[in-house]
């Protein structure tokens, strides 16, 4: 049906998530307490009970991936009045092109050349050092969006690639590349996602790829691995580019934010913001939902405003998009607007995921011919 989660509850019948609605499936009977234990039981990888329990009671979650039949899963598991619910996460059995990631189609710039969204992640997949952030709320794609880099790089070019993920969602299997996929945990393959990127940079990787930076320790190893020439790309829960920068810098307060203005500066290749928005005719253009990315490509003046740590990063995304030599940016607000245009997805839908006030403005210009 093209869930994008399940969720198992006790007292409840099996619950689908398709296009960010949730939906019971009434035609199943309600689940039990035991038929949610059990279904944790018989499908995470530790098979013995009291171990897996113990690991819950513990620390109140589990995360994993596990296969049922030939389907691949991704498991959250927690505690609800100390009763387990689980939410597992198909993961797709094929890794998808970069043109299949529905992105918006091309869009003229000033000078009337088109600029190709799919085009700028192709080339940004292809540098050499430096990092990449994919951001965006839980269910937006990151995952996909950087599964699908990875892979170009797989079919196009010879190198060493390290991922390290909490799980490991999407199977890579080495074409030109090679890959080692490790896993985060206690009982895993490294304990952390910054011990993880110290010892990649002992293994001689071309490119590192981080599934989640959650604190200080693993974006300063990340920034690290990316100043000493390996390439990095990683994801942050943020809305959208500047609030990317905000918390990249919040994480380092006091007297360190000014050397990792610099430093950050200095290695950041693009920040990937991205939305999934319900389309506006599922029906006749096809179940499912627009993908809308926000893209800032660093160049020389956009780093000059990292190192002071501009505080007016809205501006700095939305003058670098305007400039010629920056034609491959994008700004959420205006993308949205473009998708309306295009008739892709409703102006309902695109005030509801607008990260700007002004949207109406942007909404207008772009109807009008102006953006």
């Amino acid at each position: 049906m093209g869930a994008s989660d399940i969720m198992l509850k006790n007292q409840q019948p099996p619950t689908i998530n398709i296009d960010g609605n949730w939906k019971r499936m009434e035609k199943y009977q309600k689940l039990t307490d035991s038929d949610i234990h059990q279904a944790m039981y018989s499908c995470h990888p530790n098979k013995k009970e009291e171990d897996v329990k113990a690991q819950l009671m513990a620390t109140g979650a589990l995360n994993y991936r596990t296969s049922v039949e030939d389907h691949a899963f991704r498991i959250s598991v927690g505690l609800q009045s100390g009763n387990p619910y689980i939410v597992a996460r198909p993961i797709p059995r094929t890794i998808p092109s970069l043109d299949e990631l529905n992105m918006l189609p091309p869009r003229p710039s000033t000078s009337g050349r088109l600029v190709n969204p799919v085009d700028t992640l192709r080339d940004l997949a292809l540098r050499k050092k430096g990092i990449v952030i994919v951001t965006g709320q839980t269910g937006s794609g990151k995952s996909t969006t950087l599964a699908a880099m990875i892979n170009h790089i797989n079919v196009t070019r010879q190198t060493h690639i390290i991922t390290i993920e909490d799980p490991i969602e999407f199977i890579h299997r080495d074409r030109q590349s090679f890959f080692n996929q490790r896993e985060v945990g206690p009982h895993d393959d490294v304990p952390s996602f910054e011990h993880g990127v110290e010892q990649a940079m002992r293994q001689a990787p071309g490119v590192i790829l981080i599934g989640e930076i959650r604190n200080r320790a693993t974006m300063q190893a990340a920034l690290q691995a990316a100043e000493t020439g390996h390439m990095v790309f990683c994801t942050l829960h943020t809305r959208d580019v500047p609030s990317t920068l905000q918390r990249v810098f919040s994480m380092f307060p006091g007297p360190d934010r000014d050397q990792i203005a610099v430093q950050f500066a200095s290695t950041v290749v693009a920040v990937i913001s991205q939305q999934l928005v319900p389309k506006a005719h599922p029906h006749t253009g096809g179940r499912g939902r627009q993908l809308v990315a926000e893209i800032l490509v660093a160049n020389d003046a956009v780093r000059v405003n990292l190192r002071k740590n501009d505080k007016n990063l809205e501006t700095m995304l939305r003058d670098a998009g305007n400039r010629e030599s920056d034609a491959g940016n994008l700004q959420m607000d205006r993308e949205l607007a473009r998708a309306v245009h295009l008739g892709l997805i409703s102006e309902d839908a695109a005030r509801l995921f607008a990260v700007q006030d002004n949207f109406e403005k942007t909404l207008t210009e772009v109807k009008g011919g102006t953006l």
